[in-house]
Parts: C-alpha cells; structure tokens; sequence
C-alpha cells in the first residue's frame, strides 16, 4: 500500500467513525425531553469537537506539512470519535443518573 492509500483509508474510516458518532448524538438528543438537557449536550458536544480537533493537531505537529499528517490526523480524529462515541452510548444505556452515567 502506499502513503495515498493508507490516507484514504483513514479519512474513510474517520468519515465513517464521524456518521456513527452523528447517528448516537442524535439518539441521545431524542432520549432528553428536558430542552435544558438538550442544550446542554449540544454544548458539550462543541466543546468536545473543539478539544478533539485541537488534540489531534497538537498530537501530530511533528508531521505537520509532511505525506504521514492527514493520514495521522485521520487516524487521530478516528480514535477519538471512537472514545466519545462510547459516552454517547453509555448515556443512552446508563439508568443510574447524569452524576454517575456522565460523571465528567
């Protein structure tokens, strides 16, 4: 495989990580009847994307302006989508309360 593949493939996976991240968020938005709740996670969910993005370009600075860096960015943003997705997950399945189910 060479360098354009490999990047492909990793913008391809982070697309598909970023569609399962949207289709949870939007099952946990349509869970919280509350209007506040739902601001709330809209917000958090910004901030998150904010702190993601910046993660990942810090991460890879090294490689800025080099062939690896989108590839490495993809395999970042991936990684974390994957991480946040599982939060959402765990607020859709948790029953124990907001303190215990989201406790950050």
């Amino acid at each position: 495989m060479v360098q354009m593949e490999m990047t492909q493939c990793a913008g391809d996976n982070a697309a598909a990580a970023d569609a399962k991240l949207n289709e949870v968020y939007k099952a946990v938005m349509a869970s919280r009847s509350d209007p506040a709740a739902r601001d709330g996670l809209k917000q958090a969910e910004r901030s998150w994307i904010k702190y993601r993005d910046k993660h990942c370009k810090d991460e890879n600075e090294a490689e800025a302006g080099g062939s690896i860096y989108p590839m490495e960015m993809n395999l970042c943003v991936q990684d974390e989508t994957d991480k946040r997705i599982r939060v959402l997950q765990r607020m859709l399945t948790c029953t124990a309360g907001a303190s215990v189910c989201n406790p950050h």
